[in-house]
């Protein structure tokens, strides 16, 4: 997420609305992220257990949990634009800016949900560069430059930065999508066993080093 030090240059009532829509972006998070991290531990024991199918199933139930939860809190988000900042704040201008933005945030929360889930399932199959190297991509390569050139340079604002933000999570909710039909769940479990026996003789060597 972009600095509130330079959301402040664009003016008190941007830095009012930002400061809303970022209490309700990681508030929406946490759902998802809690689905993820059941995820990311129920694949990696049926890995372990050579249950390849199993966890391929468990993932595609997950990414439909996903994106049935982020369309609920979407469509809260639209539905209630108008009225949603006077959760935070009174002041018209602020509101008024929020209901501006919010569209905009709740579809780059359709697709974020899907790269949340994505993230457990790749930390359960140990491909953590994979994740960390998507949301390099999507976030600093993608959505931030794009936000800011929007924000300040074409002087859209509030709305210039969020929309690189959805832009961002949109591209990585589609990654996810590609990143994931793509996945060989049998070569999955043939990993995980080498990554566990890997991990045993290390912790035998440091035992054995450590007496």
């Amino acid at each position: 997420m972009v600095d509130l030090g330079d959301i402040s240059l664009l003016g008190p009532t941007a830095l009012a609305a930002q400061s809303v829509l970022e209490v309700t972006a990681s508030t929406g998070y946490q759902a998802p992220f809690s689905l993820s991290v059941a995820t990311a531990v129920r694949i990696g024991n049926l890995l372990g257990e050579e249950q390849a199918r199993h966890a391929a199933l468990v993932a595609r139930v997950s990414m439909i949990f996903a994106l049935g939860i982020c369309f609920i809190l979407s469509s809260l988000y639209f539905g209630l634009r108008n009225q949603w900042a006077y959760l935070f704040n009174n002041d018209p201008e602020v509101v008024a800016l929020v209901a501006r933005v919010l569209p905009i945030m709740a579809l780059g929360q359709m697709f974020d949900g899907l790269a949340i889930i994505l993230g457990g399932i790749l930390r359960a199959t140990a491909r953590q560069f994979t994740g960390a190297l998507l949301n390099i991509s999507t976030y600093y390569a993608i959505g931030i430059p794009l936000g800011i050139y929007l924000a300040f340079s074409k002087d859209m604002g509030l709305v210039g930065l969020w929309t690189g933000i959805a832009t961002a999570l949109i591209c990585g909710g589609l990654a996810s999508i590609f990143i994931y039909l793509r996945m060989d769940w049998d070569k999955a479990v043939v990993d995980a066993h080498a990554l566990h026996e890997k991990e045993r003789k290390l912790e035998a060597v440091a035992i054995e080093n450590n007496p």
